[in-house]
């Protein structure tokens, strides 16, 4: 069930919903995509506006921290069986209404880390889709993906890759389209977007749940 396509379209579409929204209501910080938070730190250290470099730092820091708690988490709950997806996912789901909750004041950098947590949750435990790699915070490497396996079922003329290179494609236009909501949603409801989120998170594991009870 982790590793469907439906699955990874609403990852993706998150992905890209929480990307759109922390950086147009969080001051042009990234929650997921860390390269646009490296580049930004950069530029501000080059500028010499060290106060502001560092809150480009801290996405980053929280980033790598939230995939060393999934790492832990994720072993201590296998270990005794547990259902990991969908533990990840409530927690993901339980980080969302946080989110929300932090993003009501005026503290916008503890929303951007808590994003940036909740993301690497995100990013490290639903890697596969259909049993190929894929990444459902950023897009580069499904681009680069959807490339080489269409390129290959034409040359091969084989219809594996054919369908590797759609399925990519598929979580390539459903981050898109998260981002695309995301932008547009924010332009009336503000900072309280990130509540929507909610929704495909509780359909995600009303999903994993019904798969746990089989």
């Amino acid at each position: 069930m982790a590793e469907r396509l439906r699955t990874a379209s609403m990852l993706t579409f998150i992905g890209g919903f929480m990307d759109a929204y922390s950086f147009k209501t969080q001051g042009g910080h990234f929650s997921g995509m860390q390269t646009g938070n490296m580049i930004y730190l950069m530029m501000e250290l080059a500028a010499g506006r060290y106060w502001s470099a560092l809150s480009y730092l801290l996405p980053i820091v929280c980033f790598i921290l939230g995939a060393m708690f999934t790492y832990f988490i994720r072993k201590k709950i296998t270990e005794k069986r547990g259902p990991w997806y969908l533990t990840s996912a409530t927690l993901m789901f339980i980080g969302i209404f946080i989110i929300g909750l932090s993003s009501m004041t005026s503290y916008n950098q503890l929303t951007v880390a808590l994003l940036a947590f909740f993301a690497a949750i995100q990013a490290e435990t639903f890697k596969h889709v259909r049993g190929t790699p894929y990444a459902n915070i950023m897009m580069t490497g499904n681009l680069k993906s959807f490339s080489v396996f269409l390129a290959q079922g034409i040359s091969e003329r084989d219809p594996i890759y054919i369908r590797k290179a759609r399925n990519t494609f598929l979580v390539v236009l459903a981050f898109a389209f998260g981002a695309y909501l995301s932008a547009k949603l924010s332009n009336y409801m503000g900072s309280n977007t990130i509540f929507l989120l909610m929704i495909p998170f509780a359909a995600l594991i009303c999903i994993l749940y019904g798969e746990e009870k089989k």
